[in-house]
């Protein structure tokens, strides 16, 4: 637990140290999530039709 916990640490502290690198990498992921999360909730609607 001491390792995870000291993990997140390091990560937040570089995601401090580059902000627009970390906007950019939050924004990447939220974008492709939610295409993910479209795309099947379409297939799932067409599917049961």
């Amino acid at each position: 637990m001491d390792a995870w916990i000291r993990d997140l640490r390091d990560a937040a502290r570089a995601f401090k140290g580059r902000p627009g690198f970390s906007v950019a990498a939050i924004l990447t992921l939220a974008l492709g999530i939610g295409a993910n999360t479209s795309i099947f909730s379409a297939l799932r609607v067409s599917d049961s039709v």
